[in-house]
């Protein structure tokens, strides 16, 4: 049950829209430091899936991000 907690965490923290965010910081301001908070946000993710020895996922969070953005 806390391996389908935790994933479903996982999941809900890729569907929050930091790439959107990050895109748009880099139109609006020309700055390219919005990627490196999506980098950072998206090494977290996978790390934390691969720590946690939850490979499924990786790729359910990474459609859901599609989706959302």
């Amino acid at each position: 049950m806390r391996k389908v907690m935790i994933g479903i965490l996982i999941v809900c923290l890729y569907g929050f829209p930091y790439v959107f965010y990050s895109m748009y910081q880099d139109f609006a301001t020309t700055s390219m430091s919005g990627y490196l908070l999506m980098i950072g946000v998206t090494s977290v993710l996978a790390f934390s899936c691969k720590f946690f020895s939850y490979s499924v996922f990786i790729f359910l969070g990474n459609i859901v991000s599609l989706l959302v953005s």
